[in-house]
């Protein structure tokens, strides 16, 4: 452990549990060994891998979002060309694009990290991700370009949980 430079941890957009424990997680073993933490959008790690074979090709990342929904993300390359969305599939944009439905591998998040950190990109000093409110679900307005990113949760819409008021 005493080896480790830094963490790296996948921000989602994923479930809203699942998030958390990996960023705490993260954010835990990162202040137990005085090193930095960093996110990545778990798009982005599975667009590199993507376009380490597939070079200068568009690709719209898409994953799981349960409740016969997705999030997807659209990329050339490497290079993110919009903010992750939470829709239904057959709502996603695919025109010119190849769909890719592809589990996270972790070591994936860090080769993206590294190549990252290699152009020597910096983390950003955020508290939270821009949502639109007026759609009431949590998608986001823009994502930061880059790929090193604050270790905050990627949330796109709301938990499915409840305060006993909002039952009634």
């Amino acid at each position: 452990m005493q080896e480790l430079g830094g963490v790296v941890c996948g921000i989602g957009p994923g479930p809203f549990t699942g998030l958390r424990v990996g960023i705490v997680s993260a954010q835990s073993i990162s202040y137990a060994l005085n090193i930095p933490v960093f996110g990545v959008c778990s798009h982005d790690a599975v667009a590199f891998e993507y376009a380490l074979q597939n070079p200068n090709k568009d690709v719209t990342v898409i994953t799981d979002a349960r409740r016969k929904e997705v999030y997807w993300t659209k990329y050339q390359g490497i290079k993110r060309t919009s903010s992750p969305k939470v829709s239904k599939l057959e709502d996603v944009p695919n025109t010119g694009v190849q769909l890719l439905n592809k589990a996270l591998d972790p070591v994936s998040l860090a080769n993206v990290a590294i190549e990252a950190m290699n152009r020597t990109e910096k983390g950003i000093e955020i508290k939270s991700f821009a949502t639109d409110s007026a759609k009431g679900d949590g998608s986001i307005v823009a994502l930061p370009s880059q790929v090193l990113l604050p270790p905050i949760p990627l949330y796109l819409r709301r938990p499915d949980a409840l305060t006993l008021a909002e039952r009634a």
